[in-house]
């Protein structure tokens, strides 16, 4: 009869965790969150904002669509294609000129980051 080196494993259809277990921690989680987050979260963003304002901007960004969603009978949707690249440079050139950074041609020529 052959020697055992290693003990049998446990059974593979009893390991993990229980049904429904990781849905019922986030559940819990996003409760509490949202509780803690109702009670702190304002004075957190105060805070965020004058210790960290890189990290402040980031969130904002972060949270902007990063496309434009164009709905039809919205008031675009009667721009022609020239008239929208026109509207779109026309805003990233106002855009550069609030936040005082250079346009992203600007950093760009032939394809590399200057």
């Amino acid at each position: 009869m052959p020697v055992k080196l290693f003990a049998p494993g446990p059974d593979a259809r009893r390991t993990g965790r229980t049904r429904g277990a990781k849905d019922r921690f986030a559940a819990a989680f996003l409760k509490d969150f949202l509780e803690h987050w109702e009670q702190h979260g304002k004075d957190a963003i105060r805070i965020l904002f004058y210790e960290h304002p890189d990290r402040y901007v980031a969130i904002a960004a972060s949270i902007v669509p990063k496309e434009l969603l164009i709905e039809e009978g919205g008031p675009l949707t009667e721009l022609s294609e020239e008239d929208l690249t026109a509207f779109v440079e026309h805003v990233r050139q106002e855009r550069a000129k609030i936040v005082d950074v250079p346009l992203i041609e600007d950093k760009v020529t032939n394809g590399r980051a200057n």
